[in-house]
């Protein structure tokens, strides 16, 4: 099941570092971010994470648990965080979205 993250819930650290293994540069970006999860059994095994900059929103960090690859998650959480990207931006015709990452990294593929 896919959901934002609570108010004061921890943030699913093993699945942040997995994408961006910089704790101080992905610190730097949540504050401002919304956070979806894909729990299973109240546990994170996938996330995204997006934010909203001037007129682009960004694509911060996306990671789904070794475990739980290939079934599709990852697909679900970009479906999940461009939804929420369009009902928050009704009045507008077109939306640019911007998604950065290394050239190592496992989510290259799934983009």
């Amino acid at each position: 099941m896919i959901r934002s993250l609570h108010a004061g819930e921890t943030y699913p650290w093993r699945l942040l570092l997995d994408a961006d293994p910089d704790r101080e540069t992905v610190e730097t970006y949540l504050a401002q971010s919304q956070v979806l999860v894909f729990a299973e059994q109240d546990c994170p095994v996938g996330m995204i994470v997006f934010q909203q900059q001037l007129d682009t929103w960004e694509i911060m960090n996306i990671a789904v648990a070794p475990t739980h690859q290939n079934r599709g998650i990852g697909r679900q959480l970009l479906q999940a965080a461009e939804a929420f990207i369009l009902a928050h931006n009704r009045q507008q015709t077109t939306i640019d979205l911007l998604i950065k990452t290394g050239d190592i990294s496992p989510a290259r593929y799934l983009y």
